[in-house]
């Protein structure tokens, strides 16, 4: 198995998972494809700023479930 295939596995398990992803403060496109698969499948995201996560997630074309304000 690959880790994107592990990481799959993981999403899929009764267990939660915690991931940390970060996003690029430059440019925003040089975010990776993981990233995006990460923040697409998770069931809730906690991020900084919700208004500013919203703003990436459209401009990423990212379609995410929950958002959260965590700090």
């Amino acid at each position: 198995e690959n880790n994107m295939q592990k990481d799959q596995n993981n999403l899929n398990s009764n267990q939660g998972t915690i991931y940390s992803v970060a996003l690029p403060i430059g440019n925003i496109q040089d975010t990776s494809e993981r990233a995006r698969k990460y923040l697409e499948q998770c069931d809730l995201i906690a991020a900084e700023d919700t208004r500013v996560f919203q703003q990436l997630a459209k401009e990423l074309q990212i379609k995410y479930k929950k958002v959260i304000s965590y700090h």
